[in-house]
């Protein structure tokens, strides 16, 4: 078993993980996390993992990911406060915005995490992460056998 998951597509992965992921939220009555959570899209481009979250409004001051690796679970958090004040005569007009939202995305096993990155611009939060380079190994190995006469 343990063989089998070592051996499985990274790519299938980032998508089983988020089938589940959305799966798991419809059905879970406790879950609001889909009425209130980071629009995303999640894939895999030039062998590299690349998640494009919404975060229109915000600036890079206002994330926040961390990425565990014994888990591999990369979660990001979105926190602003705005608060806009405008006067005109005899017209006072104010409003605030307290917002915090956060995701969590599984990702496949053998993630570099020196490679996470990400940026924010134009309203959309770029992350990227590439995977850890393999060692190959030969299918085939030659064994020489030694005579002993």
């Amino acid at each position: 078993m343990i063989d089998k998951l070592s051996k499985q597509n990274p790519y299938d992965m980032v998508f089983e993980s988020t089938f589940e992921d959305m799966v798991s939220s419809l059905f879970s009555l406790n879950n609001r996390r889909t009425f209130n959570s980071l629009k995303s899209d999640y894939f895999v481009e030039d062998g590299n993992i690349v998640i494009n979250v919404d975060v229109a409004g915000s600036s890079s001051d206002d994330v926040d990911i961390n990425y565990d690796k014994d888990q591999n679970m990369l979660s990001i958090r979105v926190a602003k406060q705005y608060e806009k004040k405008e006067s005109k005569p005899q017209f006072y007009m104010r409003e605030r915005v307290i917002s915090d939202q956060s995701r969590n995305f599984q990702l496949p096993r053998g993630v570099d995490p020196e490679s996470i990155s990400a940026e924010v611009k134009n309203g959309l939060l770029t992350v990227r992460a590439g995977f850890l380079e393999s060692k190959k190994t030969e299918s085939k190995v030659v064994i020489k056998v030694n005579s002993l006469d």
